[in-house]
């Protein structure tokens, strides 16, 4: 009973003695938080940049790698890869915008953020003062540093859809940016789609020409057994003879009328003008600024300064209380270093 009596008499001294503390350097507690909160909000104010984010959402377009994927199955038939798949290949956003290739002709394109002045291109409204750094690989690294830190993309793994937020210090930029990062993987699909289309053509193209040639050796062949043969009624062997240039015919027939589909097929997806990226929510103008939050900006700067404060004040007792107790042997260590430092000569010449 005795000693738990003793805890709890210690741990009333220990609270009474830390609100001792704090009575003491009230004053301390108090101004410092303020001065911070002063500091933060005129900060926060008159020195930092509001960010706007502009938000899109996007998903990918199956159905325009239709023919695309028809001419690529046709070239696996016979043994040849075009490159892609036949089901499409998935697009991965995210490292499609991260690529050097997408991100240098995104910097390249030319708008306009303020009416009064004339449309400049991304790449010098990004680097600003820096333009005229005479370093052009370093410059070409800020720049893409830059746009990837006002991108931000995510995709719902349920669904298929993709979140694209940009955030910049100017509205309008934000929002045209996003429509820019849109048109470019839109560009950039369409790009690969059609070289993929090109290629199935000229394949297919090949194949007529040298299916044509089969065939009209494989009709001449048979139209010379017919005119020599022409009474084969009563013949096994010039039957069978007859119903395979038959079959042949037959077969290089249906090769070159499917070829010949195909090409029309594909005439039409060259052709065709289809959306690779659908937009379901398109990109927004940003009407407040997301960033800094003032309110949470303050009130964590009024914490920290009480934090400081009580770090300040208990600091400024515990030194005070080793100081008073110690006197002596902090003297005596302070004199010892500072024999051990300076030279003993100097102390013979005195």
């Amino acid at each position: 009973m005795a000693i738990k009596k003793n805890k709890k008499n210690s741990n009333v001294i220990f609270i009474t003695e830390v609100f001792e503390i704090i009575a003491q350097d009230i004053k301390l507690i108090i101004i410092v938080p303020i001065i911070i909160i002063i500091f933060s909000i005129i900060n926060i104010q008159f020195y930092t940049k509001p960010i706007y984010v502009s938000t899109s959402k996007i998903v990918s377009s199956g159905a325009s790698n239709s023919g695309v994927s028809q001419a690529v199955g046709l070239a696996a038939q016979f043994g040849i890869s075009l490159g892609g798949s036949q089901s499409g290949p998935k697009w991965i956003y995210s490292e499609m915008v991260n690529s050097r290739d997408i991100a240098k002709k995104m910097l390249a394109r030319t708008i306009n953020i303020e009416k009064n002045q004339k449309p400049r291109s991304l790449y010098e409204i990004i680097l600003k003062e820096n333009i005229n750094n005479t370093d052009k690989e370093k410059l070409d690294f800020m720049a893409y540093e830059a746009l990837m830190d006002m991108i931000e993309i995510s995709e719902d793994q349920r669904t298929g859809i993709i979140t694209l937020n940009v955030k910049s210090y100017d509205k309008h930029l934000a929002y045209q940016l996003n429509k820019i990062i849109i048109e470019e993987l839109d560009n950039h699909q369409r790009e690969y789609n059609s070289s993929l289309t090109a290629r199935g053509r000229n394949f297919i193209e090949e194949r007529i020409i040298q299916t044509e040639k089969e065939l009209n050796l494989a009709e001449e062949d048979l139209k010379k057994f017919r005119e020599s043969n022409r009474r084969i009624e009563n013949s096994p062997g010039l039957l069978l003879d007859q119903q395979r240039l038959d079959r042949e015919v037959l077969v290089l027939t249906g090769v070159f009328t499917t070829l010949k589909q195909q090409l029309e097929t594909t005439k039409i997806e060259q052709v065709k003008e289809s959306d690779y990226v659908i937009i379901i929510n398109p990109p927004n103008i940003p009407l407040y600024y997301t960033s800094p939050r003032k309110r949470q900006y303050v009130v964590l700067a009024g914490l920290y300064g009480i934090g400081f404060a009580l770090f300040l004040s208990f600091l400024k007792h515990y030194l005070f209380v080793i100081f008073t107790h110690n006197k002596d042997d902090i003297f005596r260590i302070i004199d010892l270093f500072y024999k051990n430092l300076v030279p003993k000569s100097y102390f013979r010449k005195k």
